[in-house]
């Protein structure tokens, strides 16, 4: 099959699953599974598959320092920004706690703001301040005690932009400089 069909195959099973996924979730919490339980399948099931397609395509698994970096970024980083939002799941909707989470790429373009002490392009600036202000208004009043919700699904954003800039540090380290697309500064 051809490379570009494939990708785009796989990118629309991977949108549809990322949709799917907190609606399922609910359902599951509904017939009383908590947050550990749903992580302990999800977690497992991804590790079994992943292990499956590095033996079909007969690659090597890390060692070493690459090795402990990717146990790191995944036993850490991911499971905190997991456990953030699938714990927002049982306080708030499916819908609100994903559009919490994609409040990550504004995120991204802040934190990179402060850490670089660069100031964003000015198209940069209006997206940012277009999504963020899109996501304040969706969440509107939030009443019952479901600020602890909203809380999670926040930090499960932050938590998810910090990841995502480490392992661009991490693949940078590794695969040289400017490998990775572009300035998110820049527009």
């Amino acid at each position: 099959m051809n490379p570009r069909v494939t990708g785009t195959l796989l990118a629309l099973i991977s949108a549809s699953s990322f949709g799917v996924m907190p609606v399922l979730t609910k359902v599951v919490y509904d017939d009383g599974v908590g947050v550990t339980g749903v992580l302990s399948v999800r977690f497992t099931l991804a590790a079994v598959v992943l292990l499956l397609l590095a033996r079909i395509r007969q690659e090597s698994l890390p060692r070493g320092r690459q090795l402990v970096a990717l146990l790191l970024l995944g036993g850490v980083g991911y499971v905190i920004e997991s456990l953030c939002y699938f714990a927002a799941l049982t306080r708030i909707s499916a819908g609100l706690t994903a559009l919490l989470l994609y409040l990550y790429p504004a995120l991204v373009v802040l934190l990179v703001a402060a850490v670089t002490q660069k100031r964003p392009g000015r198209t940069v600036a209006v997206w940012v301040l277009v999504a963020t202000t899109g996501t304040l208004l969706t969440i509107g009043p939030v009443g019952g005690g479901q600020w602890t919700g909203v809380a999670l699904g926040l930090a499960s954003a932050l938590s998810y932009a910090i990841y995502i800039l480490v392992v661009v540090g991490f693949l940078k380290g590794t695969a040289g400089p400017n490998s990775y697309g572009p300035d998110p500064l820049q527009g």
